[in-house]
């Protein structure tokens, strides 16, 4: 069982659940700069709760993400320092699942395959649940 709270704050819904061994969250809305305030902090407490329970895969799906500005891309950004600064036989795996139509999400995610090409992987939301 995973010990991470939703978030529902000013138009941003950060959702966890467990889906067999995998952390699955549901990220929507708009990230904006009232979203900055608290992105972070839940990417870090999200990073520690996938390391405690031991969860091998994170499936974030950002197809219904509409917006999301630099700063909390950059929570994103140090959430994958965060991962990469494991050993790497202790690092998990994150799967974002995009929507093919938005174009921004496929060039900013594709950049956060970059970072750990090994570890991170973005693909297209299939329409199916998380």
């Amino acid at each position: 069982m995973i010990g991470l709270s939703a978030l529902d704050r000013d138009g941003l819904v950060l959702r966890p659940h467990q889906v067999g061994t995998e952390l699955h969250l549901e990220f929507s809305g708009s990230a904006d700069n009232e979203a900055h305030a608290v992105l972070p902090g839940y990417f870090k407490l999200l990073h520690a709760e996938v390391q405690r329970s031991g969860t091998t895969m994170v499936v974030v799906d950002i197809h219904q993400l509409h917006f999301i500005n630099s700063s909390c891309f950059k929570a994103l950004v140090t959430w994958i320092d965060l991962l990469n600064g494991m050993p790497p036989a202790q690092r998990y795996r994150i799967r974002f699942l995009k929507d093919p139509t938005l174009r921004w999400q496929t060039r900013c995610f594709d950049a956060l395959h970059r970072m750990s090409m090994a570890h991170v992987g973005v693909e297209d939301w299939s329409g199916g649940g998380t």
